[in-house]
């Protein structure tokens, strides 16, 4: 038993050591570009954060038993990193890096990387105020190997007034493929990130849980995971099953008016295949199955908000504001 305790340490030894090294290379770079999805799901963040592991496969496919429910948009929205000096903010137009994401679940995130292309710093996220900690807090470092967890700790100041502190700490702890309905990313680092901002002032503190994976071989986040109280947030990028969803656009169902006060009228629809109405919550208001490729759906019965017509067979999910 011994024996055979002292192989299995020495197995995941093995594993974990055959996992690359995260580093530059496989981070954001200038002229990278994607498109952009959204999704949500009613399930515990932790839940995500325990699954992972060495040459890992994350699902998020379809919805199998037991499986992460969510309500994906289709990947459409622009995706592109530019220099900060192409912002047309000019409070970040100093930073490297700029991620940007021309959708209604906008990002507008400025990073740089240090002189010696050994750490990512982030700047600062324009819609969140002018706050800038000193010193500068690292968003990542590299390299990172599997396993690796780091910790920084900043004092965080508005102009020149200390204000409260900044500390973070993240973890190289999963590498393997991420599946989408759209296609499957490969050589996938998965970063997670914690963040405590706290203020003096207020004596009031608030913390952010984040996981990214970044795809190695382009450098681009294929999935922005946030955790929140009672539902978890995700982004995340068209990759290789990407072109195919442009070049079939046909096949895709489309919805309109959008914005809707009342009744949608849903085109290509594929007959026979059931379908659902669901909240921006995920919560399933209704299921139906289109008996034409041309659809009425009456939503009058829905509050004011954002919901997704949903392809049960195939996945696809069309995004519907009812106002």
């Amino acid at each position: 038993m011994k024996h055979l305790f002292t192989f299995a340490l020495c197995a995941l030894a093995i594993a974990a050591a055959a996992q690359p090294s995260f580093t530059s290379d496989n981070c954001f770079h200038v002229g990278a570009e994607s498109t952009l999805g959204y999704g949500v799901a009613i399930i515990p963040y932790v839940d995500f954060v325990n699954e992972t592991g060495t040459n890992h496969t994350w699902d998020f496919s379809d919805n199998n038993a037991g499986g992460p429910f969510f309500s994906w948009t289709l990947p459409t929205a622009e995706y592109i990193f530019q220099s900060g000096a192409d912002s047309d903010h000019i409070l970040f137009a100093e930073s490297e890096i700029n991620e940007y994401a021309l959708t209604a679940f906008a990002r507008d995130a400025f990073y740089s990387y240090s002189d010696d292309q050994d750490t990512l710093y982030i700047d600062g996220v324009y819609v969140g105020g002018n706050n800038y900690p000193s010193p500068n807090s690292p968003y990542l470092s590299f390299p990172l190997q599997f396993g690796d967890s780091v910790y920084t700790q900043s004092e965080l100041y508005s102009g020149n007034v200390l204000i409260g502190s900044r500390t973070r700490w993240w973890i190289y702890d999963g590498y393997g493929s991420v599946q989408f309905p759209y296609g499957t990313a490969n050589d996938v680092y998965r970063i997670r990130t914690v963040q405590i901002d706290s203020t003096y002032i207020i004596n009031f503190s608030t913390r952010y849980d984040e996981m990214i994976w970044f795809q190695g071989a382009t450098g681009i986040p294929v999935l922005r995971m946030q955790g929140y109280p009672t539902a978890v947030n995700a982004f995340y990028a068209g990759v290789d099953g990407a072109a195919v969803v442009s070049n079939n656009a046909d096949l895709v169902e489309a919805v309109f008016p959008n914005p809707s006060t009342g009744t949608v009228q849903m085109s290509n629809a594929v007959v026979g295949n059931r379908y659902a109405v669901m909240s921006n919550m995920g919560v399933l208001v209704r299921t139906f199955t289109a008996k034409s490729a041309n659809v009425s759906i009456d939503l009058h019965d829905l509050s004011s908000g954002v919901y997704f017509i949903r392809n049960l067979e195939s996945n696809r999910s069309v995004r519907v504001v009812v106002e």
